[in-house]
């Protein structure tokens, strides 16, 4: 159990802080198996696939690429990078929230002396307007509304992989491919399941020991309300 809620742990140092990673690497491996080209490797050359396989794959191609699209700004946007500081960002130094820190004051008495005593005072910075500026800072940041961006990608991936790549990855027919791609293709949806449950996992522990219930129950809202309206109200 120590191991699991170590920060340092393999999964959160390499699969869930890179989660979007891993998510976009089996997202472009399973646009390639479903190419026409990739689905005929191995397979005589007179043979041909099932015209509703190839009509299927195509349209599923495209979707994916254009869910892909929308998908990953929308996590730039409200994680990353808005023009500036992300939306998360802006929500929480709106609500009053900022990168505090201890700043150096010179407390010179005027009375002829040059060496002034030196104090530090424990205030919000006016010139650090993001998390992450104020990680590299050193600073602490707080006082705001804070919405788990990590929360927040975490369940955004996992349905993604689900509604998205796990239907991408499955488009052509088992008996419609050689016998290498089945096990290509058996393989690659194995690391989507194991990237599924990973993100759920990642998702239980993190919301139960590194952020409060109003952080995790936020960030998991905006995924959920992205695809809901993407999926479920056809925007």
């Amino acid at each position: 159990m120590t191991f699991i809620l170590d920060k340092r742990n393999p999964i959160n140092k390499y699969f869930s802080k890179f989660c979007w990673g891993w998510t976009s690497l089996v997202f472009f491996l399973s646009c390639l198996f479903s190419l026409d080209s990739v689905a005929r490797i191995g397979l005589p050359k007179n043979t041909k696939l099932r015209e509703i396989d190839l009509f299927k794959a195509k349209h599923s191609q495209l979707n994916a690429f254009v869910n892909y699209v929308f998908a990953t700004g929308y996590w730039i946007f409200l994680t990353q990078w808005l023009f500036g500081p992300s939306i998360f960002d802006r929500v929480f130094t709106y609500t009053g929230g900022g990168c505090f820190m201890f700043t150096a004051i010179s407390d010179n008495d005027g009375m002829g002396s040059d060496l002034g005593q030196v104090s530090s005072v424990y205030q919000k910075s006016a010139l650090v307007s993001t998390f992450q500026q104020c990680r590299k800072a050193g600073g602490t940041w707080e006082g705001g509304v804070d919405i788990s961006g990590h929360c927040f990608l975490l369940f955004h991936s996992a349905i993604f992989l689900v509604y998205v790549v796990l239907p991408l990855a499955t488009v052509h027919r088992k008996e419609n491919i050689s016998t290498v791609l089945k096990l290509f293709r058996a393989i690659l949806i194995f690391s989507i399941y194991v990237l599924i449950y990973m993100w759920a996992f990642s998702l239980l522990i993190t919301s139960w020991k590194f952020h409060h219930f109003a952080e995790t129950f936020t960030g998991s809202l905006f995924a959920v309300m992205y695809w809901y309206l993407k999926f479920f109200l056809s925007i």
